[in-house]
């Protein structure tokens, strides 16, 4: 499955602004900004009742957890191998 499978750019557009409220009605909340990333999003899923409000993220929320948020494993490697 491809990112561009069923993916809709414009539709993405307005999740967007429904997540940025989402947001914006949490600026008060220390506690949420405390959490982890992929917590943050549950609470989005969780409180976004329409399927359709979500639609979009939920398409792309895959590939977003699927990419490391560091390469300290990397990195550590790297600075364990010789120089030549």
């Amino acid at each position: 499955m491809g990112f561009n499978s069923g993916f809709k750019g414009l539709k993405c557009f307005d999740k967007f602004i429904n997540l940025k409220k989402f947001l914006e009605g949490r600026n008060d909340n220390e506690e949420f900004f405390n959490l982890l990333a992929h917590l943050k999003w549950e609470k989005y899923f969780e409180n976004s009742t329409n399927v359709d409000c979500r639609s979009e993220f939920l398409k792309i929320a895959p590939f977003f957890f699927v990419a490391p948020s560091h390469n300290a494993h990397a990195e550590r490697i790297f600075s364990l191998t010789p120089v030549q």
